[in-house]
């Protein structure tokens, strides 16, 4: 996490897979960032872990969900 960001509160980081997020970045109340998923086309359903990248001055706003990859 880069410099004066912040993350409001209630927010979700699901960081199965890595989460960067740059400067100056807000991520708003209740916002969930969820690094997981499954590969819907294998019946195994095996997990996933893509990286979510958030870039500097970027704003995720309230009840935003960001998926992986």
């Amino acid at each position: 996490m880069g410099d004066w960001s912040a993350i409001g509160e209630q927010a979700l980081v699901y960081d199965l897979g890595p989460v960067t997020i740059g400067e100056r970045v807000t991520v708003s109340h209740r916002a969930h960032l969820c690094a997981g998923t499954h590969d819907y086309r294998d019946p195994a359903m095996p997990l996933l872990k893509p990286p979510i990248t958030i870039r500097d001055q970027a704003w995720i706003c309230a009840d935003a969900f960001v998926g992986p990859g």
